[in-house]
């Protein structure tokens, strides 16, 4: 992809503000800083950086966005609505390992726990 000035504002977006972020939270951050930019440039962007493996999609709420890291497990607060990476990457590689071993080959993971934080 090309380095459009959209598309670092962007990632120095992901850079700063890391957490999980909507597509709509980046757009009012990067239009501050690029008020010429659309909505629709900012979800082109976030498609592109993620088939490129720099950030992953969340398929919770409306969609969010994280830089692509360490294998983790998601925890969502239903009281406050916060989400929490936990660490996870061995459970998770073996898990992996147990299905590949079953025949089965994995594309995507996603595993999400609910429950109440300790700060609700």
């Amino acid at each position: 992809m090309r380095q459009t000035n959209q598309l670092i504002i962007i990632k120095e977006i992901f850079q700063k503000y890391e957490g999980h972020q909507t597509a709509n939270e980046i757009y009012k951050k990067a239009h501050r800083r690029l008020p010429a930019i659309s909505l629709a440039t900012v979800y082109r962007i976030l498609n592109t950086l993620v088939t490129e493996n720099y950030l992953e999609r969340l398929n919770i709420e409306e969609g969010r966005y994280e830089l692509k890291k360490e294998k983790h497990i998601h925890f969502i607060c239903n009281k406050c609505g916060k989400i929490q990476n936990i660490p996870g990457e061995e459970q998770i590689k073996s898990i992996e390992e147990n299905l590949k071993k079953k025949g089965m080959k994995v594309s995507k993971r996603e595993i999400i726990f609910y429950g109440i934080c300790k700060e609700c």
